[in-house]
């Protein structure tokens, strides 16, 4: 009975420093994402980059803003450029007066661009032809105060990015 009570603690005692000396593993940074997409250890957390459009595709299929952006995510493998057919941003958001909208395409293409609020009453309605960038200013200074949804269409292909229209 005595030399069944050993073996049984004997073997809690090598679980329990089997345990250990996994959980010791995991924290020294040589257990990392295993897809080798992910570097784990260059992850920043943090606003600790700009604001500048100028998408990169990961290889975690995230279109992120900027290379600052992906880099900070541990992202070891990208593409300049949106992951999907195409990418939107807007800057100033909220804002009083103007949209700034800035859209990028993975290749030239025409794009129809509208905006509603959250009733789908239709504010703005543009067609533009043959996009391979756009920086467009858009004013909504007649807007209401309120949310709206901002409207891209390319290709079959529909994106949308929330706008906060405020008044002083």
């Amino acid at each position: 009975m005595q030399k069944n009570l050993a073996n049984s603690e004997i073997s809690n005692m090598f679980r329990t420093m089997l345990a250990l000396l996994l959980c010791l593993y995991a924290n020294t940074g040589a257990a990392q994402f295993s897809g080798g997409c992910i570097d784990s250890t260059r992850i920043v957390v943090g606003p600790a980059c700009y604001y500048t459009f100028d998408p990169y595709c990961g290889c975690d299929n995230v279109t992120y803003q900027n290379q600052c952006w992906l880099n900070n995510a541990g992202v070891q493998y990208y593409s300049q450029g949106p992951c999907d057919a195409f990418a939107l941003s807007i800057d100033l958001n909220p804002t009083i007066e103007f949209l700034y909208l800035s859209v990028v395409f993975k290749q030239a293409s025409n794009m129809r661009l509208f905006i509603t609020d959250l009733y789908g009453r239709f504010y703005y309605n543009a067609y533009y032809n043959n996009q391979s960038f756009s920086k467009l200013t858009i004013p909504v200074n007649t807007f209401p105060a309120g949310m709206y949804l901002v409207f891209i269409e390319s290709g079959g292909l529909l994106k949308h990015a929330k706008l906060v229209k405020v008044n002083f």
